[in-house]
C-alpha cells in the first residue's frame, strides 16, 4: 500500500492497430482507451485518439 512508480512508454500507430470484422489490420479514427494496471478496478484510465478515416494494413 502506498508504493507508486513512474514509467514510460511509446506508443506507435501500429500498437494502435485492431483487427476489423473482414480480418482486416486497421487504424480506425476516434478515441482510443489506454488503461494501466494490475487490475480492475485500480487501474488509471487515458484517452488518445486518431483522427482521420480508417486506414486497412495489409501485412506481407
Amino acid at each position: 500500500p502506498g508504493e507508486s512508480k513512474s514509467v514510460e512508454f511509446t506508443l506507435t500507430p501500429k500498437n494502435l492497430m485492431v483487427i476489423d470484422g473482414d480480418g482486416n489490420l486497421v487504424m480506425e479514427s476516434g478515441p482510443i482507451e489506454i488503461a494501466i494496471g494490475g487490475g480492475l478496478p485500480g487501474f488509471i484510465p487515458a484517452t488518445s485518439g486518431c483522427s482521420g478515416t480508417t486506414v486497412q494494413v495489409k501485412a506481407n
